[in-house]
């Protein structure tokens, strides 16, 4: 048999090598994005029952919101609960109903004279507030033209989000009789703060603004004294500091200038962290300093 050189065989090995198949890639399966029920709007009235729900679909179908969120759909039964209830259990509810992770809930509200639409993304099942918004509006046609904008700062909050720190309730505001404030303005003032906390990014946050949650601010605030307060204890996510705010005036009755005072307090051992202020001439004007008062008390614990 005729021997073959062996510079010859390995050539032939290697010309092998180079006409073999790459191996084959590990599959990369797509991350499980959690689920997110965008809820029609709630404005007491204040828009159509049918711009409510289509203001929502516009909210759903903005593609920087299905980057981080797969969008569920929404029952008929759970658009006529929201319509009706019109507060943060209600929402909570929904969210359970459809196996949702997270709610959207937009609201448009009014300031004395002057509108205001905020969205908030919150945990069903802790009640957390993962990130919010808010825009001053004037013309229906202006709420649709803010969510580019709004959304992209909520999805920017999204991605930073720290499950490694502090959590943090967020007590009504409380402000002084006005003639010309509707009732469900301390409550609007609170989650305008409450969402400029949670986008700081120092704090999980919990806004306490419905019955359950104002007990729940109760049993926060006795936590270091010895008196006794009834809860539930499997619908508290128990806080480690309380946030509370006010907004007062020099003159009696109340007139402007008008101050919002915040200060947070560590339940653990009843001291006050830090607090700040600020000043402005309307209430209307508030959610234009509450930003400021936001930072501020913020950037005071870094």
């Amino acid at each position: 048999m005729k021997k073959i050189p062996i510079t010859i065989l390995v050539s032939a090995v290697f010309c092998a090598a180079c006409f073999s198949p790459p191996p084959e890639a590990p599959e990369v399966k797509p991350a499980i994005l959690p689920r997110l029920a965008v809820l029609p709007f709630i404005s007491g009235g204040a828009i159509a029952d049918d711009l409510e729900e289509t203001f929502a679909w516009r909210l759903a179908n903005i593609p920087d919101i299905r980057k981080h969120y797969n969008i569920v759909p929404i029952t008929p039964q759970i658009r006529k609960n929201i319509k009706q209830e019109k507060t943060y259990n209600s929402a909570f509810d929904a969210g359970q109903e459809v196996r949702a992770d997270y709610v959207m809930v937009s609201f448009v509200k009014a300031l004395a004279r002057q509108w205001v639409m905020y969205i908030v993304i919150m945990d069903v099942q802790t009640k957390e507030l993962i990130t919010g918004d808010y825009k001053k509006i004037d013309f229906l046609d202006d709420i649709p033209l803010q969510f580019p904008a709004m959304t992209a700062r909520m999805m920017g909050a999204v991605s930073k989000k720290r499950t490694n720190v502090p959590k943090l309730a967020v007590d009504v505001c409380k402000i002084p009789p006005l003639g010309n404030i509707k009732a469900d303005v301390p409550a609007v003032l609170t989650q305008l703060l409450a969402n400029e906390m949670a986008n700081n990014g120092m704090f999980r946050v919990f806004p306490r603004t419905d019955n359950i949650d104002a007990a729940t601010i109760a049993y926060e605030k006795e936590r270091t004294s010895a008196k006794n307060v009834v809860i539930d204890k499997t619908d508290l996510t128990a806080a480690d500091f309380v946030l509370s705010c006010k907004i007062s005036s020099l003159t009696t009755p109340p007139n402007p200038p008008f101050e919002m005072l915040g200060e947070i307090v560590d339940i653990s051992n009843n001291r006050l962290l830090t607090g700040s202020h600020v000043a402005f001439d309307m209430i209307e004007d508030a959610p234009d300093y509450i930003v400021k008062l936001g930072k501020s008390l913020s950037s005071s614990l870094q």
